[in-house]
């Protein structure tokens, strides 16, 4: 993934799921965990996995993760186009415990699902 976001993320390769090479990575911030599946040039799935926020530092590193993931799911979204669309699934979310929603861009289905005190996971695959 482009966009910057490889750079914040310790990235190892890990065990591959249906002979595809996966990749695992924690956030230098330890706050996030970043799952990609497939070759850079070849990308079959990624997930972007955080925890729910304590501090509003954290809330700001997130939404940059969250950005650069978008971006990286289709490139010909612009980033106020993302961050508008990311605040309406906050606005769709707030003060419910659970809420998943999903967008298909190009090729790409993007799925964000909220869960209880757990944090958001963001995952990007082919759509069907």
């Amino acid at each position: 993934m482009g966009h910057g976001i490889g750079e914040l993320f310790d990235m190892k390769q890990s065990s591959d799921v249906d002979g595809r090479t996966r990749y695992m990575g924690e956030s230098n911030s330890g706050t996030a965990i970043l799952e990609l599946i497939g070759e850079k040039d070849d990308l079959y799935k990624a997930c972007l996995i955080m925890g729910m926020p304590s501090k509003d530092s954290t809330a700001t590193l997130h939404a940059g993760f969250t950005l650069a993931f978008l971006g990286n799911a289709d490139s010909t979204w612009t980033g106020e186009e993302r961050s508008d669309w990311f605040a309406g699934v906050a606005k769709q979310f707030a003060g419910k415990d659970n809420g998943e929603t999903s967008i298909i861009r190009g090729k790409n289905r993007i799925t964000v699902v909220m869960m209880e005190r757990m944090g958001l996971t963001l995952t990007v695959e082919a759509a069907q």
